[in-house]
């Protein structure tokens, strides 16, 4: 059976253009499941590099706090590499016996972990300018429809782009909601909603400013249970002949919930959903 990931690479422009956004969005998803291995394979590669140069992670002030970091970029890194191979330089007979690269290891340490981070970079081009190119070019030529995402960190929210939402990190990761891809965000999360335990999903309040404020909040233990017509104008629904009484209900037009009492400014009061 062929894998999403291969039709992305098989799939030309012309076919996508008769298949729906949730359809090619699968597909995307693929494209960016596997740039995001590369990603994975590559920090691998590079801390690998750093090891194999013999070198150790420094202490890094940042604001009250610290952190354990390398002493030089990757770029800087890669060069200093290739200048020690080009050279056939090594480390001094302490750290050669302390990292235990004697002889020859030394140079072939450098060399596969650039051979590795070499390799991932040509498969990171190659997926930019291949089935990523095509399915992007697709998605703008239809104006960008709308998508769905779900951060996958504990108590993750739903966001409307992957890596948009200035609350996420560059590493943080983010699932594709395919099925979703086309709707209407209010629709889109109803839909995720109804297959979710306890019917709860968490909408980011960065990309979806408009939701609805228990849309985007986890719900409290026996929450979630008011009426959403608690507030609402109630005169409408009162019948004119009992309008001069002093005690006023209705049946809740939401809820169904018979008798439901009316504020004296004629609102409908607050009350649990009929179960």
């Amino acid at each position: 059976m062929t894998s999403k990931l291969d039709q992305a690479w098989k799939v030309t422009a012309r076919e996508l253009e008769s298949m729906t956004p949730p359809q090619i969005d699968e597909l995307f998803a693929a494209v960016s499941g596997e740039r995001a291995r590369i990603d994975r394979d590559l920090n691998a590669a590079w801390e690998q590099l750093y090891g194999a140069l013999c070198l150790d992670k420094v202490t890094e002030r940042r604001g009250r706090g610290s952190r354990r970091v390398w002493p030089m970029s990757r770029n800087d890194a890669a060069s200093l590499a290739e200048e020690h191979l080009a050279n056939g330089t090594t480390p001094d007979r302490r750290t050669q016996l302390m990292h235990g690269v004697q002889g020859d290891r030394y140079a072939r340490g450098l060399r596969e972990a650039l051979d590795r981070i070499n390799s991932l970079l040509d498969e990171a081009l190659a997926l930019a300018e291949g089935p990523h190119r095509t399915l992007l070019g697709e998605w703008n030529r239809r104006g960008r429809w709308s998508r769905m995402f779900l951060c996958l960190s504990e108590g993750g929210h739903l966001h409307s782009s992957e890596r948009g939402c200035p609350s996420l990190r560059y590493d943080t990761p983010m699932g594709w909601l395919p099925e979703l891809s086309g709707m209407k965000w209010r629709e889109a999360y109803r839909v995720f909603a109804q297959g979710r335990e306890g019917g709860e999903a968490i909408m980011c309040s960065h990309c979806y400013r408009d939701a609805p404020v228990e849309w985007t909040r986890p719900q409290q233990e026996g929450e979630g249970k008011e009426c959403p017509a608690t507030g609402r104008d109630g005169w409408k629904y009162l019948d004119p002949g009992k309008r001069r009484l002093v005690s006023k209900f209705i049946d809740c037009p939401e809820c169904n919930k018979k008798r439901v009492a009316l504020t004296p400014n004629g609102n409908i009061r607050k009350h649990d959903r009929e179960d």
